[in-house]
């Protein structure tokens, strides 16, 4: 106790002092022995002591103790703390006393911070904003100010509100987290400043296009509601500024439009399996085929001469990498390429990692090692220039880093820029229907040679149609 401010702490331990309040105090007032209420310090406390204690607690001086009574799950706790010491031993100190909650007129106020609600649009599948989702989405902007010292983000939004859609008449419908393109996920890591504001958006999937959303506020990791306000999916306004596509500018030359990937969504080899799904089960099994043969050669030879470890065949990237093999295989080279490069697939990515062991130190020793092929081959060259050591292992490395640049270099002009296509044979679009029916025998001759050729895997029936070739 100071004369101001009063701080309880839990002592777990000679090091581990956990705040349980901290709050305003007049220890004039309480030294004449009468009830003192303490505001408590929202932004002092961590969550669990914020969310279990109420604003204010009574305190009391009495027979040389410290006196006070709180709830914990509704059962009244009287305390009674013995003085030992006239001087505070507590670091903590008053930082806020405001203990405002509530949410109305879009705003939300709390001991920590205030969040406004700024805008909310509504954006269909496909639409500009929301081009990757397959269902609806509503964007609630938003300016989040923080009011203490404490780690505030405006990723914290999502344990401030829940919305909801009141459309089941069972249950509750609190509606997933959706992803916007047009939200800047670069700052949503940042820490606010006190009395800093910074501006985010926040969105969710909506079940239909009619039935309100609800959100309701709750302060931070609480469980108790502050408010709830709702919002007519019909008042939506567009986003500001409203996205619009290159080609729909007069004054820019017609060109296409590019979609731009944001860094959080993870788009792996699977997203071609759509394309040939019959191709990926073939490339799948020719991988782990690939993995049983690498297997019996290691157990076999490997292990016995030069004890190279045993890779067992693991279902998981033989799934992903051989099914992308057969996907890519059969496009250019049929159901012969699909089943020969998903098997040299699984040959690479059971003895590289086999050969990786002997260059990863303590991970080696552990037996852990990394199942794809990029860990295995990147791996082996990095690890045998350290073993070269000194100044020649470095010089290995940074010829190392120059080579894979070099080739990256030699890839974009010859392969990029130079529009290189791994499957020529694939029809491309005509210009109009003249020119079609010009090349249309032409056409029929050189597919039916390439069918015959490089006869495929056909997919299922209902499998989406890979894009056509572009020409340049």
């Amino acid at each position: 106790m100071t004369e101001d401010v009063i701080t309880v702490e839990w002592d777990y331990s000679s090091d581990n002092d956990e705040p349980l309040w901290i709050g305003t105090f007049d220890a004039a007032k309480a030294a004449k022995g009468e009830t003192v209420a303490s505001k408590k310090d929202a932004g002092g406390v961590d969550a669990v002591s914020d969310a279990m204690m109420p604003d204010t607690l009574d305190f009391k001086l009495e027979d040389d103790q410290l006196k006070f009574t709180f709830k914990t799950e509704s059962v009244p706790l009287d305390v009674a703390l013995k003085k030992i010491s006239d001087e505070p031993e507590t670091k903590n100190e008053l930082q806020n006393t405001d203990s405002t909650r509530s949410f109305k007129d879009n705003i939300l106020e709390l001991p920590t911070a205030t969040v406004k609600i700024t805008g909310h649009h509504v954006i269909d599948p496909g639409s500009p904003g929301n081009r990757i989702g397959d269902k609806p989405i509503i964007v609630f902007d938003y300016e989040m100010t923080n009011k203490t010292d404490k780690e505030l983000r405006t990723t914290d939004f999502s344990s401030m509100f829940t919305a909801i859609q009141d459309n089941d008449e069972n249950s509750v419908n609190e509606l997933k987290t959706g992803f916007s393109e047009y939200i800047d996920t670069d700052n949503m890591m940042d820490k606010i400043k006190k009395s800093g504001t910074v501006k985010s958006s926040a969105a969710f999937e909506l079940d239909d296009l009619t039935t309100p959303v609800e959100l309701v506020a709750r302060e931070k990791y609480g469980e108790e509601e502050v408010g709830s306000q709702t919002y007519k999916l019909e008042e939506s306004t567009p986003m500001d500024p409203a996205p619009t596509d290159e080609d729909s500018s007069p004054e820019l030359p017609k060109k296409k439009t590019k979609i731009l990937i944001p860094s959080s969504s993870a788009l792996d080899a699977s997203i071609v399996f759509p394309y040939a799904q019959n191709a990926v089960l073939i490339g799948f099994i020719s991988s782990f085929v690939g993995g049983l043969v690498g297997l019996a050669v290691l157990s076999t030879w490997l292990n016995p001469a030069f004890g190279i470890a045993l890779i067992l065949p693991g279902l998981v990237p033989h799934f992903f990498t051989g099914g992308a093999a057969g996907v890519y295989g059969n496009a250019t080279g049929g159901r012969r390429g699909a089943a020969l490069g998903a098997f040299v697939n699984g040959l690479i990515i059971t003895f590289l990692p086999a050969f990786l062991l002997g260059v990863l130190g303590s991970f080696g020793s552990a037996n852990t090692t990394f199942g794809d092929a990029d860990f295995g081959w990147l791996g082996l060259l990095l690890g045998w220039s350290t073993n070269a050591g000194g100044a020649l292992g470095l010089i290995f490395i940074a010829l190392i880093a120059l080579a894979i640049l070099a080739l990256g270099q030699v890839c974009q002009r010859k392969l990029v820029d130079a529009h290189w296509d791994p499957t020529p044979h694939r029809p491309s679009p005509t210009s109009n229907a003249d020119a079609a029916a010009t090349s249309g025998a032409t056409g029929a001759a050189t597919s039916s040679g390439t069918a015959k050729k490089y006869p495929k895997v056909l997919p299922p029936e209902g499998a989406p149609v890979p894009p056509a070739r572009m020409d340049h």
